[in-house]
């Protein structure tokens, strides 16, 4: 009896795997699941209209959007950057980024975040606020490139499937982020949740993350 259930296991398994992959390929099984993606301003947090993984997770009593923008102010030294071009959250209606922080212009290589904050369940005593930390290049200047003859931002290269030495810049953002708050004696964890699908940049690179998201709490107010 083990053979044989063994036997036709294997292939409904097999299937199963085909079916996901072809899913996830076609957009509607996006890897970690929609929630953790940013979207394209204007689509409605529309399916195939991902942008970023969301790798960063601010919460607390009072992690509110503007308390957190205001602490990533305070331990990452970055300036406001809504200038940015912005991008929806999941929240979970589609809601588009309200603070942004860089530690540069939208004409420099930089690391950027885009923060959006969770709508609480009600009786929940935390808020949530996420973003999409991230280092990115200012790249392709000229008229034969994706990136147009001024150069747009892309986030530097590197995905699960290609890995790069330093990590993606979705990687590297996170890590920069997380690394401070625990400077700063705050507690992070780094669950994996899946996240890991690769977009191409306008420089032709892809970039992704390796699925991990840094959980960070923030103060509560005294």
């Amino acid at each position: 009896m083990i053979r044989v259930f063994a036997r036709s296991f294997l292939p409904l398994t097999v299937c199963a795997l085909l079916v996901l992959a072809v899913d996830a390929e076609d957009g509607h099984a996006i890897e970690g699941g929609r929630f953790w993606y940013t979207y394209t301003k204007g689509t409605n947090c529309a399916d195939k209209k991902q942008v970023d993984p969301i790798n960063v997770v601010f919460y607390g009593r009072d992690a509110t959007a503007g308390r957190t923008d205001a602490f990533v102010d305070k331990y990452m030294g970055w300036g406001d950057a809504t200038d940015s071009g912005t991008q929806g959250f999941l929240t979970p209606r589609c809601r588009l980024a309200v603070h942004q922080r860089a530690d540069g212009s939208t004409r420099e290589t930089r690391n950027h975040v885009r923060l959006r904050q969770r709508e609480r369940r009600k009786g929940a005593r935390r808020h949530f606020t996420v973003g999409d930390a991230h280092h990115e290049d200012l790249s392709g200047r000229g008229p034969f490139n994706g990136c147009g003859i001024r150069g747009k931002h892309a986030v530097s290269e590197g995905s699960v499937r290609e890995p790069s030495s330093n990590g993606s810049g979705f990687d590297q953002g996170r890590e920069l982020m997380a690394n401070r708050w625990e400077a700063r004696g705050r507690r992070v964890t780094k669950p994996f949740k899946g996240n890991t699908h690769a977009f191409e940049q306008c420089d032709g690179d892809f970039a992704g993350s390796d699925g991990r998201v840094a959980y960070m709490t923030i103060p509560d107010r005294r």
